[in-house]
């Protein structure tokens, strides 16, 4: 009953404003001053990491073919703002939970010393958002990135087909601002279903690391690896999870370990959910258990059977879990539940080799296609975990970063 009358409370007081609203937000009103919405579930567990050497923040840069004009820019971050304002936010501790407090202050371009969670930063041809996983995950953040370089052409005077974008002419819609595990883990029907994660002594690197990570970018044409993944019969994700696993495999040939590699591969569960709008927090993961990397054939069956696992039940298992773990928290000051989290994520992260994140392929307007040159998606590296690979595509560019972090000499 308690935990009802919670989620009523701040259903009531979740981010659902109408036009008029909008355009009250940076009214240095009282009201407006107070205004603090609570992070969602999956934000709250990546927050609980967040340290001055361990930011927990991940970043997405567009690589445009001309040169980037700055008051343009920050016209069509305004506008962005206005049309998604909680993305203009401070991260608030309270006593039981993290809160979202939307900024006064205006959201500028290249504000590095500022205190909001979203950056926007322009050099050259580049345009970088940068954030941490308290305000969204990847995909959302690719899907803000989408439509801020939208705006931009737009306010070029470009005439765009904005049929899939967040036009920054409609009104916010409360359903981009809602947490999936609310909302999904209000199913009735009973879910009893081993998620069967395997977690086990992975392979990591020789050495102790620096919290500060190396950081390339391999740069490879989509059409080739679709090729390469088709003489296999395989998808794309799959052949990218074999070419990531002979990368580790090389550092584990001169370790001299013959340890298994264990991916964390993220999800978006939007995929499943066809009809969820949210920008926020809607993701999972599976770790893959890789021993062999000299068969190719053996390695692509042991991946495609462990991702089969991957299914609407895991998910909704993986949702009523969080739920759960809220509601054994809800009566427990935050630095206590913020010990047992990052305990728990250390176990987790502790036992992995890599993480892989695979965005997918982000479809500009056909009207600006020849205005994008690639697109750049880079995460902060976990505490413990040696490796992050992330992938992203526009056009016919897939860009896979690898970060890594460096060893202490």
């Amino acid at each position: 009953m308690a935990l009802l009358n919670t989620y009523k409370f701040f259903k009531k007081n979740i981010l659902n404003i109408s036009k008029s609203e909008i355009k009250k937000v940076n009214v240095k009103s009282k009201k407006d001053r107070e205004r603090l919405y609570k992070v969602d579930c999956i934000g709250s567990f990546l927050a609980s990491f967040h340290t001055q050497k361990s930011p927990n923040t991940f970043s997405i840069t567009v690589h445009l073919t001309e040169y980037v004009d700055s008051e343009i820019l920050q016209q069509a971050v305004d506008n962005i703002v206005m049309r998604l304002p909680f993305i203009n936010v401070n991260l608030k501790k309270g006593f039981f939970f993290f809160y979202h407090k939307i900024r006064e202050e205006r959201l500028q371009v290249n504000a590095l010393d500022a205190n909001n969670l979203l950056k926007v930063l322009c050099y050259g041809r580049s345009i970088v958002l940068e954030t941490m996983h308290s305000v969204c995950d990847g995909q959302g953040l690719a899907q803000i990135a989408k439509s801020l370089i939208t705006r931009y052409f737009e306010l070029q005077g470009i005439v765009i087909d904005k049929a899939d974008i967040i036009d920054c002419e409609h009104l916010f819609d409360h359903k981009e601002k809602d947490d999936p595990c609310e909302q999904y883990g209000k199913n009735k029907s009973n879910i009893f279903y081993s998620t069967q994660r395997t977690f086990v002594s992975a392979y990591q690197p020789n050495g102790k690391h620096l919290t500060i990570p190396q950081i390339e970018t391999h740069k490879m044409e989509l059409d080739k690896i679709k090729s390469e993944a088709n003489k296999y019969g395989i998808t794309l994700n799959e052949y990218l999870m074999c070419y990531i696993s002979k990368i580790i495999d090389a550092d584990r040939k001169k370790d001299k370990s013959k340890k298994k590699i264990s991916i964390m591969i993220t999800f978006d569960c939007r995929r499943i959910f066809s009809k969820c709008k949210t920008l926020c927090n809607f993701v999972s993961g599976m770790p893959i258990v890789i021993h062999e990397t000299q068969d190719i054939a053996a390695m692509i069956k042991e991946i495609q059977k462990q991702t089969s696992k991957i299914n609407e039940k895991l998910i909704l298992a993986d949702i009523k879990i969080i739920r759960a773990l809220r509601k054994i928290f809800y009566f427990l000051p935050r630095v206590v539940t913020n010990f047992f989290l990052v305990r728990a994520g250390k176990f987790i992260t502790g036992k992995l080799s890599a993480t892989f994140s695979n965005i997918g392929l982000v479809k500009f307007p056909k009207e600006i296609e020849d205005k994008i040159d690639y697109m750049e998606l880079v995460p902060h590296a976990f505490p413990y975990t040696p490796y992050w690979f992330c992938c992203i595509s526009s056009g016919n560019t897939v860009a896979l970063s690898v970060t890594k972090k460096c060893e202490c000499t």
